[in-house]
């Protein structure tokens, strides 16, 4: 025990909140503000009142207990005090090159109460009595989730703007956190220590339900740097940032792989033990006597011998406790409430079937699939929770209202057995505890019959995912058996797992490519018959979807009406200057669907897919796309007022000449959103989502034109320089010749080549701007291709690595060490290439500049795009004549040299940028994913190689688009400009 004696009843502490901490708690003239990386979802209270009111329910329930909760945690004094001298003692000599490293692990298992202790217990303490010299601590507390990284990232941005929703500011420390300094993820440590007022207010990081990072997150290397990132940043001597874990004491074996993590958990882990008989009666009667309605003896001494010693019992507790006092405000004597819920064990079961019995059948067939949803099957271990979109956990053929209804009646304040939150815009919903699984015979009876059936439909969502992560390429679709066993589960399971649109969609487009496969084999002498047949075919299923979708419109059908509207999209129909009016469309796929004028005005297409859609002059005012799937989608012309386009994807669409007035575009991804001659009025949006989209003869909120991406054609070299003028003002020159001393090594943009050219040259003539650029971008080139050959030889010497271990082990073989021998000698061949590449083009760049050849140049301009061409062609061709009219002789052979720039630069900029990211994306999920495979044992060496190769392939196509693409556009505003 420590000098400072034991905590008091009372430990005088105010709780506040704002619009972005989810707890200020002051005490003794210290302060603790807690930050969340979850937004927990308000969910409407009862507001009926019943006779004999008693004020609010002092119990928590199956809820932790948190931060504002202090006031009424009892019975873990002891422990608390235990928990803050170590918290104390690891704040101390930490400038000693022996200071511990400032992490403290909270163990114990399901139901012991870990994440209480901590939340309610010891972080409030630090209010009371803070470490010495850190009165104003800031809390960050995150659940890792199936991404850790990003869990963190969004509660450090939401500390640092104050903002509830940083998308932006999250994407930035993201990248932060991902990034590896000198070998080490440090990124944690490089952003607390630039948070305001650091050294007095230190950062305290909370991680709750730390097994997470093994039983959600599938990625290794995201837990690699997420578990790094802590280690780094408790282990830094400034001392400004320790970190708290809590963890399930049967994931202790999984923290092997992480040795020094494993090392701390050994050497200072804290075993929440099973409470006292004391502390349990604490816990039982003080919160009643605070509120003034002290329990009976009797009823406490039931409580305390249906609990102690019962594992997992103490939310089953506080459930109980809370059924009592609900019965105290009916007048309900609480043992006749105890034995009316069955006693401790009994009170969680029966309000679950309680719910349940309530529901109709429809609502019942919904409840045990999200219900399955949420379970993470423990495969040797116990079960788990599992956080999922609630999204996902719609079925293909349902309406996400009625799954929301079902889960808003477990999710009620005065029931709390479902938890649903926030993140990023997206909501999740989890089981608040896991003693549901084990207490509710329901539950059990489900997970009994349904295993092997949750393990093929989560393999079968898996793969749908990764079919459209690579382009819904054929490649990926089911085949054989894979294919047979998935229809079989789609007919048989529909009703008890849920199946996503995606997967639905997987399942058809195999099934689809398989009967085309069979038609194939046919041969040539049956294809007039065939098609013939085919066509009669389709025609009458077009006529047979429009009789089932005015039918359904009669009906009022919407599930039935979405189905027959995407049939019709599958069989090419067009939809343009249909009537959709008012018609809810909620998740429906019109993936490339055409719809040109068609009336949507007051549609719900929340969560749609309308990717590569024509929208071309339609009218959506009044309708709700919050969360759509709008990429490449063209919206030239279109009418949006009062449109919701919150949290959209509207990545590469074009929305030219569109008007938005009143349109919500909130955590909108406006990634190169082409706005040029739109109208935006009034939108919700913050100026910075904007800096990413494009923007041309746009006009902007207060009614100002934006020009920002559009050519000047009056000053046609704004952009890429290529006929600076001579500069003002301008430093000497680096002499030429040989005679006087020049750096060794010199760092250039290309601004600066282009200046230094002038000097050299005694001016800058068009042609030689020209070269000098050229030999620039080839000089940005060779320097990201070394780049790229350097991951590769990294990427071959891992995967060396991995296959002479896996060989050492006997679990892979000697051919898959040859494969990756041969694969490291290749890439270290292709980065000798790019070096003598780099070479060259050095020498070649210093020649045109006039340096001696042993000057090392180096290019710092970022390989970006440096500007847009808006004019059309014959434009650009009656520019190049005006302005080399001396050259009229020329006239034909001018318009030519335009044509063939232009044609090269609208190749790069339509087809190869855009095709060259998407490429790149694919090939990193694909590696991820290989690698995945790999370490589950289900995929080869091989596999990540070949996945390997195509990921350098494509960094190294995309470097060369965008410098292709600034090329093209150099030579293009050369060709129109004045001969000199």
């Amino acid at each position: 025990m420590s000098n400072s004696g034991m905590l008091s009843d009372n430990r005088s502490i105010v709780i506040e909140k704002d619009a972005v901490s989810s707890a200020i708690i002051s005490g003794n003239g210290n302060k603790v503000i807690i930050y969340q990386s979850q937004l927990e979802r308000t969910v409407v209270e009862d507001t009926t009142t019943t006779a004999g009111e008693i004020g609010s329910n002092p119990y928590k329930g199956l809820l932790a207990f948190q931060e504002s909760d202090s006031d009424r945690y009892f019975g873990r004094e002891e422990q608390i005090e235990k928990l803050w001298n170590l918290f104390r003692a690891l704040h101390e000599n930490t400038t000693q090159p022996e200071a511990p490293l400032r992490l403290l692990p909270i163990l114990g298992p399901s139901g012991s109460g870990k994440s209480s202790l901590a939340r309610a217990g010891l972080i409030p303490e630090l209010a009371v009595r803070p470490i010495p010299g850190k009165s104003q601590a800031r809390v960050a507390v995150l659940v890792p989730g199936s991404h850790p990284v990003e869990a963190l990232a969004t509660v450090l941005a939401r500390m640092a703007t104050l903002d509830p929703i940083p998308a932006l500011k999250t994407k930035e420390f993201e990248g932060l956190l991902k990034e590896a300094s000198g070998g080490n993820y440090d990124g944690l440590r490089r952003i607390a220590n630039v948070l305001p007022g650091i050294s007095v207010s230190p950062l305290v990081v909370l991680v709750d339900q730390f097994e997470e990072v093994y039983s959600l997150c599938k990625d290794k290397q995201e837990r690699i740097i997420f578990i790094e990132n802590l280690i780094h940043a408790a282990s830094d001597s400034a001392g400004y940032v320790s970190v708290i874990i809590t963890l399930r004491s049967d994931f202790l074996s999984e923290t092997q792989r992480h040795p020094a993590l494993n090392q701390v958990i050994a050497a200072r882990g804290v075993i929440v033990p099973a409470m006292s008989e004391d502390e349990l009666r604490r816990a039982i009667t003080k919160p009643a006597e605070n509120a003034g309605h002290p329990l009976d003896e009797a009823v406490v001494t039931l409580l305390l011998k249906d609990t102690e010693g019962r594992e997992g019992a103490l939310p089953l507790l506080q459930f109980a406790l809370t059924r009592i006092w609900e019965g105290l405000k009916k007048g309900v004597e609480p043992l006749k409430t105890l034995e009316d819920i069955g006693g401790v064990g009994g009170a969680l079961a029966q309000e679950a079937q309680r719910i349940f019995d309530s529901l109709n059948d429809e609502e019942q067939t919904i409840a045990r699939r999200v219900f399955l949803g949420l379970v993470q099957l423990g495969e040797g271990a116990s079960d788990t929770r599992r956080r999922a979109d609630v999204d996902n956990l719609v079925g293909y053929k349902e309406q996400s209202e009625s799954v929301k209804r079902v889960i808003d009646k477990f999710a009620h304040p005065g029931v709390r057995l479902v938890t649903v939150s926030s993140e990023s815009g997206i909501e999740t919903a989890e089981v608040t505890h896991e003693a549901l699984f084990a207490n509710w015979g329901k539950m059990k009876e489900w997970l009994d019959s349904s295993r092997s059936d949750i393990r093929f439909g989560r393999r079968l969502e898996a793969a749908a995912v990764e079919w459209r992560q690579n382009n819904k390429s054929k490649g990926y679709l089911l085949r054989g058996k894979q294919l047979q066993d998935a229809q079989v589960f789609r007919k048989q399971q529909n009703l008890n797992l849920t199946l996503s649109y995606l997967a639905n969609d997987f399942i058809q487009k195999s099934v689809n490519y398989r009967r085309n496969y069979y038609l194939r084999l046919i041969g040539f002498v049956f294809i007039p018959i065939i098609l013939f047949t085919i066509s009669a075919e389709r025609q009458m299923r077009i006529s047979t979807y429009w009789s089932r979708y005015n039918t359904a419109k009669v009906q009022k059908d919407s599930s039935s009406k979405i189905l027959a509207l995407q049939e019709l999209v599958k069989l090419g129909v067009d939809l343009s200057n249909v009537n959709l009016r008012n018609v809810d469309l909620t998740g429906i796929n019109f993936s490339g669907a055409s719809l040109n004028g068609t009336n949507l005005i007051g549609a719900n297409l929340i969560g749609a897919n309308l990717s590569n859609a024509d929208l071309s002059r339609a009218n959506l005012s009044n309708a709700n796309l919050r969360g759509a799937k709008l990429n490449k989608t063209n919206f030239t012309g279109a009418t949006m007022n009062d449109t919701n386009l919150s949290a959209a994807d509207l990545s590469d669409a074009q929305l030219k000449a569109a008007i938005l007035s009143d349109v919500n575009l909130e955590n909108a991804n406006l990634n190169r959103t082409n706005f040029k001659n739109a109208q935006i009025h009034s939108a919700k949006l913050n100026d910075e989502y904007l800096d990413s989209a494009l923007l041309c003869d746009t006009t902007m909120f207060d009614g100002k034109i934006s020009n920002r991406d559009c050519v000047d054609i009056n000053t046609i070299t704004s952009s890429a320089n290529t006929n600076i003028q001579p500069p003002r003002n301008s430093q000497v020159c680096i002499p030429g010749h040989y005679g006087k001393e020049v750096p060794k090594s010199l760092a250039i943009t290309l601004a600066k080549a282009l200046e230094l050219a002038q000097c050299n040259n005694q001016g800058l003539s068009g042609e030689i701007g020209l070269k000098v650029t050229l030999g620039y971008y080839d000089l940005q080139e060779a320097k990201e291709l070394v780049g790229v050959a350097k991951s590769g030889v990294s990427y071959a010497q891992a995967t060396l690595r991995d296959a002479l271990a896996l060989e050492r082990a006997g679990v892979g073989t000697i051919s898959d060490v040859l494969k990756s021998q041969f694969n490291l000698a290749a890439a270290n061949q292709a980065l000798t290439n790019a070096i003598t590449k780099q070479q060259i083009v050095k020498m070649r760049l210093s020649f045109q500049l006039g340096f001696p050849k042993q000057v090392n140049l180096l290019a710092v301009d970022p390989v970006r795009i440096l500007g847009l061409w808006n004019l059309p062609l014959e434009k650009t061709i009656d520019l190049a004549q005006k302005n080399r009219n001396k050259q009229q002789h020329l006239h034909n052979q001018i318009k030519l040299e335009v044509q063939e720039i232009y044609i090269i630069l609208e190749s790069s900029a339509l087809t190869n940028i855009q095709t060259s990211n998407t490429l790149l994306e694919r090939d990193k999920e694909s590696l991820r994913l290989a690698r995945l495979r790999f370490q589950a044992g289900v995929g080869t060496q091989a596999d990540v190689v070949q996945a390997q190769e195509r990921l350098t392939i494509s960094e190294r196509n995309q470097i060369k688009s965008i410098i292709n693409y600034n090329r093209a556009f150099a030579q293009l505003k050369r060709a129109v400009s004045p001969v000199n």
